[in-house]
């Protein structure tokens, strides 16, 4: 239950970013709000980090530095970029329900790449998270 308490977190966190990340791309363009974002990231994180001291007794296997630089440039790069295009033409509203379409998507593919084939409980979800974005879509 510990895990479902965290995502439900998470999504309350990720359900007020796109309001704010709308109003600042009222004030600037999608390329700047995703260098202002990352470096505000970087910051952040690097002065928790400074101030837990886990810098010092951090250990990177290269394999996670390769997985996650594929991830910062697939997700944190592309796909910030294409969703703050999206919000800058767009409703916050509609492009938060056309974006989480992504779950879909990471199904099909962790059933090709991983092998990982998903209950039909899964499956059912997945679809009606695809039916429901496309109610939304005109």
């Amino acid at each position: 239950m510990k895990g479902e308490f965290f995502a439900l977190l998470a999504a309350l966190c990720w359900g007020l970013c796109p309001i704010i990340e709308k109003k600042a791309l009222e004030l600037t363009d999608s390329s700047t709000a995703i260098f202002i974002k990352s470096l505000m990231d970087f910051i952040i994180i690097s002065l928790i980090f400074a101030s837990t001291g886990k810098i010092m007794t951090m250990k990177i296997d290269y394999r996670v530095l390769i997985y996650l630089t594929l991830v910062s440039l697939i997700a944190g790069i592309t796909g910030q970029y294409f969703f703050y295009k999206g919000l800058s033409m767009s409703s916050p509203s509609k492009v938060v329900v056309i974006s989480s379409i992504y779950p879909f998507v990471t199904i099909m593919l962790s059933t090709l790449i991983l092998g990982k084939m998903p209950s039909v409980k899964v499956w059912i979800g997945a679809i009606l998270i695809f039916i429901g974005v496309s109610l939304v879509v005109e």
